[in-house]
Protein backbone atom coordinates (compact mmCIF):
# COMPACT_ATOMS: atom_id res chain seq x y z
CA UNK A 1 0.00 0.00 0.00
CA UNK A 2 1.57 3.60 -1.09
CA UNK A 3 1.00 5.97 1.23
CA UNK A 4 0.73 9.20 -0.47
CA UNK A 5 2.75 12.22 1.06
CA UNK A 6 2.26 15.53 1.11
CA UNK A 7 4.18 18.68 1.01
CA UNK A 8 3.67 21.43 3.63
CA UNK A 9 1.24 23.89 2.42
CA UNK A 10 2.06 27.20 0.46
CA UNK A 11 1.42 30.54 2.40
CA UNK A 12 -1.33 31.80 -0.15
CA UNK A 13 -3.50 28.89 0.59
CA UNK A 14 -2.55 28.70 3.88
CA UNK A 15 -3.87 31.97 4.08
CA UNK A 16 -6.68 31.45 2.50
CA UNK A 17 -8.20 28.42 4.89
CA UNK A 18 -7.31 30.90 7.65
CA UNK A 19 -9.76 32.96 6.14
CA UNK A 20 -12.57 30.15 5.49
CA UNK A 21 -11.67 29.07 9.19
CA UNK A 22 -12.58 32.95 10.74
CA UNK A 23 -15.44 33.13 8.57
CA UNK A 24 -17.07 30.38 9.34
CA UNK A 25 -16.40 30.86 13.21
CA UNK A 26 -17.89 34.26 12.85
CA UNK A 27 -21.28 33.39 10.80
CA UNK A 28 -21.74 30.62 13.45
CA UNK A 29 -21.63 33.15 16.38
CA UNK A 30 -23.73 35.80 14.39
CA UNK A 31 -26.17 33.09 13.80
CA UNK A 32 -25.98 31.76 17.75
CA UNK A 33 -26.64 35.12 18.56
CA UNK A 34 -29.34 35.96 16.56
CA UNK A 35 -31.39 32.61 17.60
CA UNK A 36 -30.94 33.22 21.21
CA UNK A 37 -32.33 37.06 20.40
CA UNK A 38 -35.30 35.65 18.40
CA UNK A 39 -36.29 33.43 21.50
CA UNK A 40 -35.30 36.25 23.99
CA UNK A 41 -37.98 38.17 22.27
CA UNK A 42 -40.67 35.27 22.15
CA UNK A 43 -39.90 34.68 25.37
CA UNK A 44 -41.13 38.02 26.24
CA UNK A 45 -43.99 37.99 23.91
CA UNK A 46 -44.97 35.29 25.84
CA UNK A 47 -44.49 37.27 29.44
CA UNK A 48 -46.12 38.98 31.71
CA UNK A 49 -43.93 42.17 31.78
CA UNK A 50 -45.05 42.62 35.49
CA UNK A 51 -45.05 39.30 37.01
CA UNK A 52 -43.00 36.90 34.68
CA UNK A 53 -45.59 34.33 34.10
CA UNK A 54 -47.03 33.53 31.13
CA UNK A 55 -49.64 36.19 29.23
CA UNK A 56 -53.17 35.63 28.50
CA UNK A 57 -52.03 35.26 24.87
CA UNK A 58 -49.43 32.33 25.42
CA UNK A 59 -51.99 30.60 27.42
CA UNK A 60 -54.63 30.81 25.08
CA UNK A 61 -51.64 29.24 22.11
CA UNK A 62 -50.83 26.67 24.71
CA UNK A 63 -54.32 25.08 25.03
CA UNK A 64 -55.03 21.73 22.91
CA UNK A 65 -57.14 22.00 20.11
CA UNK A 66 -59.33 18.72 21.29
CA UNK A 67 -59.92 18.15 25.04
CA UNK A 68 -60.20 14.79 26.68
CA UNK A 69 -61.28 13.34 29.50
CA UNK A 70 -59.36 14.78 33.12
CA UNK A 71 -58.70 18.25 31.15
CA UNK A 72 -60.11 21.17 33.56
CA UNK A 73 -59.49 24.80 33.92
CA UNK A 74 -58.94 26.39 37.20
CA UNK A 75 -59.73 30.30 37.42
CA UNK A 76 -58.25 32.29 40.37
CA UNK A 77 -58.68 35.85 41.42
CA UNK A 78 -56.99 37.36 44.39
CA UNK A 79 -59.45 38.23 46.92
CA UNK A 80 -59.92 42.36 47.20
CA UNK A 81 -56.62 43.15 45.07
CA UNK A 82 -58.78 46.86 44.16
CA UNK A 83 -58.60 47.90 47.82
CA UNK A 84 -55.05 47.28 48.22
CA UNK A 85 -54.40 49.27 45.34
CA UNK A 86 -56.64 52.03 46.84
CA UNK A 87 -55.75 51.92 50.56
CA UNK A 88 -51.54 51.16 49.91
CA UNK A 89 -50.90 52.70 46.28
CA UNK A 90 -50.33 50.72 42.85
CA UNK A 91 -46.77 50.50 43.87
CA UNK A 92 -47.63 48.22 46.56
CA UNK A 93 -50.35 46.09 44.38
CA UNK A 94 -47.57 45.78 42.45
CA UNK A 95 -45.50 43.92 44.84
CA UNK A 96 -48.28 41.95 45.89
CA UNK A 97 -49.94 40.63 42.65
CA UNK A 98 -46.07 39.73 42.00
CA UNK A 99 -45.55 37.38 44.80
CA UNK A 100 -49.06 35.68 44.97
CA UNK A 101 -48.21 35.42 40.95
CA UNK A 102 -44.83 33.65 42.34
CA UNK A 103 -46.76 31.67 44.94
CA UNK A 104 -49.31 30.31 42.12
CA UNK A 105 -46.56 29.37 39.98
CA UNK A 106 -44.70 27.30 42.34
CA UNK A 107 -47.96 25.53 43.15
CA UNK A 108 -48.58 25.23 39.45
CA UNK A 109 -45.69 23.04 38.62
CA UNK A 110 -45.34 22.15 34.85
CA UNK A 111 -49.51 23.19 34.15
CA UNK A 112 -50.21 25.93 31.65
CA UNK A 113 -51.07 28.55 33.76
CA UNK A 114 -51.58 32.58 32.47
CA UNK A 115 -52.28 35.90 34.15
CA UNK A 116 -55.99 36.69 32.03
CA UNK A 117 -55.72 40.50 33.27
CA UNK A 118 -55.51 42.74 36.37
CA UNK A 119 -55.96 40.09 39.46
CA UNK A 120 -56.79 37.15 37.41
CA UNK A 121 -55.09 33.79 36.50
CA UNK A 122 -55.97 30.57 34.68
CA UNK A 123 -54.62 26.95 34.75
CA UNK A 124 -55.41 24.21 32.59
CA UNK A 125 -54.49 20.38 33.86
CA UNK A 126 -54.60 17.76 31.96
CA UNK A 127 -55.32 13.89 33.32
CA UNK A 128 -57.44 15.15 36.62
CA UNK A 129 -59.67 13.72 39.07
CA UNK A 130 -62.02 16.03 40.83
CA UNK A 131 -60.36 15.15 43.44
CA UNK A 132 -56.61 16.12 42.33
CA UNK A 133 -58.01 19.23 40.65
CA UNK A 134 -59.22 20.20 43.93
CA UNK A 135 -56.07 19.67 46.07
CA UNK A 136 -54.20 21.54 43.53
CA UNK A 137 -56.52 24.69 43.37
CA UNK A 138 -56.43 24.35 47.57
CA UNK A 139 -52.45 24.30 47.45
CA UNK A 140 -52.46 27.08 45.32
CA UNK A 141 -54.81 29.08 48.02
CA UNK A 142 -53.14 27.87 51.26
CA UNK A 143 -49.59 29.08 49.40
CA UNK A 144 -50.78 32.75 48.99
CA UNK A 145 -53.05 32.50 51.86
CA UNK A 146 -49.20 31.98 53.86
CA UNK A 147 -47.85 35.61 52.39
CA UNK A 148 -47.21 38.55 54.34
CA UNK A 149 -46.12 41.90 52.90
CA UNK A 150 -45.71 44.83 54.88
CA UNK A 151 -46.72 47.92 53.86
CA UNK A 152 -45.30 51.06 56.83
CA UNK A 153 -46.65 49.71 60.07
CA UNK A 154 -49.11 47.38 58.84
CA UNK A 155 -49.19 44.01 56.93
CA UNK A 156 -51.34 43.06 54.30
CA UNK A 157 -52.19 38.81 53.75
CA UNK A 158 -53.47 38.56 50.78
CA UNK A 159 -56.44 35.39 49.74
CA UNK A 160 -57.33 33.83 46.42
CA UNK A 161 -60.52 32.56 45.37
CA UNK A 162 -60.34 29.75 42.86
CA UNK A 163 -63.03 27.83 40.51
CA UNK A 164 -62.74 24.58 38.69
CA UNK A 165 -64.50 22.93 36.15
CA UNK A 166 -63.95 19.20 34.84
CA UNK A 167 -64.40 18.47 30.99
CA UNK A 168 -67.00 15.67 30.67
CA UNK A 169 -66.90 15.30 26.79
CA UNK A 170 -69.87 18.11 26.58
CA UNK A 171 -68.66 21.59 25.74
CA UNK A 172 -65.41 23.26 24.35
CA UNK A 173 -62.95 24.68 26.01
CA UNK A 174 -64.57 28.05 26.21
CA UNK A 175 -67.71 26.72 27.66
CA UNK A 176 -65.03 24.85 30.20
CA UNK A 177 -63.38 28.29 31.22
CA UNK A 178 -66.91 29.64 31.60
CA UNK A 179 -67.97 26.83 33.97
CA UNK A 180 -64.72 27.85 35.97
CA UNK A 181 -65.38 31.04 35.93
CA UNK A 182 -68.82 30.58 37.38
CA UNK A 183 -67.33 28.41 40.31
CA UNK A 184 -64.65 31.22 40.88
CA UNK A 185 -67.46 33.63 41.41
CA UNK A 186 -69.39 31.01 43.19
CA UNK A 187 -66.42 31.02 45.37
CA UNK A 188 -66.16 34.70 45.86
CA UNK A 189 -69.94 34.92 47.22
CA UNK A 190 -69.93 32.32 49.18
CA UNK A 191 -66.75 33.91 51.59
CA UNK A 192 -63.57 34.22 49.68
CA UNK A 193 -60.59 32.26 50.16
CA UNK A 194 -61.98 29.44 48.65
CA UNK A 195 -62.58 26.66 45.74
CA UNK A 196 -65.38 25.56 44.34
CA UNK A 197 -65.95 23.01 42.19
CA UNK A 198 -67.92 22.90 39.24
CA UNK A 199 -70.80 20.25 38.62
CA UNK A 200 -73.59 20.67 36.63
CA UNK A 201 -77.26 21.27 37.71
CA UNK A 202 -79.47 18.85 39.35
CA UNK A 203 -82.09 20.00 37.15
CA UNK A 204 -82.67 22.38 33.72
CA UNK A 205 -84.82 24.04 35.54
CA UNK A 206 -82.85 25.05 38.40
CA UNK A 207 -80.49 26.71 36.35
CA UNK A 208 -77.66 27.33 39.14
CA UNK A 209 -74.10 25.45 39.78
CA UNK A 210 -73.75 23.21 42.17
CA UNK A 211 -70.36 23.13 43.86
CA UNK A 212 -68.33 21.72 46.91
CA UNK A 213 -66.48 24.51 48.70
CA UNK A 214 -63.27 23.66 50.81
CA UNK A 215 -62.53 24.63 54.53
CA UNK A 216 -60.29 27.70 54.17
CA UNK A 217 -59.83 30.42 56.25
CA UNK A 218 -62.23 32.89 58.64
CA UNK A 219 -65.14 32.78 55.85
CA UNK A 220 -64.58 28.81 55.22
CA UNK A 221 -67.04 25.88 55.95
CA UNK A 222 -67.31 22.57 54.36
CA UNK A 223 -69.49 20.57 52.49
CA UNK A 224 -72.00 20.99 49.22
CA UNK A 225 -72.95 24.72 48.32
CA UNK A 226 -75.30 25.63 45.62
CA UNK A 227 -74.77 29.09 43.60
CA UNK A 228 -76.72 30.58 40.71
CA UNK A 229 -75.16 30.99 37.36
CA UNK A 230 -74.68 34.51 36.32
CA UNK A 231 -74.49 36.50 39.39
CA UNK A 232 -70.71 37.91 40.48
CA UNK A 233 -68.73 39.51 43.00
CA UNK A 234 -66.75 41.76 43.08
Amino acid sequence: MIVPQYGPIEPRYAFFMLIICHFSVALFVVVLVQERAEAQLKRLADTDALTGVPNRQHFLASLPNQLQAGDAFIMIDIDHFKSVNDRFGHETGDVVLVGVARAIATAAGRNVLGRLGGEEFALFLRGQTEGSAFGIADQIRTAVNALVFASASETITPSVSAGIAIWRGDCNAQSLRDQADQALYAAKRTGRNRVELYLKSISADEKCSSSVAAASGIHGSSGPQHACAGERAA
